[in-house]
């Protein structure tokens, strides 16, 4: 378990995070230009890492073009930001909308 602030919406969200974790989140492929209602909403992501400059994220969904095989999608969800304090400070990625940690 790491714990981490996150910066969300002009202000300081203390949690813990650990490698494996699952979460939800809404999808945004063009970041902050997406409209909401065009966002693809990901019901089932796992972390893939809890430390470092960035935190990414995997999900699996149908492919474009053939739709019985299944594409692994990774991204990234949270940044890191330069902060004095001892506990890391985060930052969620343009292309993440509400984000929920599962457990």
């Amino acid at each position: 378990m790491t714990d981490i602030q996150i910066y969300a919406a002009n202000q300081m969200h203390p949690t813990s995070i650990h490698t494996g974790q699952h979460v939800r989140f809404l999808y945004l492929p063009n970041g902050k230009y997406t409209p909401p209602e065009q966002g693809k909403p990901v019901e089932w992501a796992t972390l893939q890492n809890d430390a470092g400059r960035t935190v990414d994220v995997t999900w699996t969904q149908p492919g474009v073009i053939f739709r019985n095989r299944l594409r692994t999608i990774r991204t990234t969800l949270l940044h890191r930001m330069h902060s004095l304090s001892p506990t890391p400070v985060y930052r969620v990625a343009d292309c993440i909308g509400e984000l929920e940690f599962l457990d």
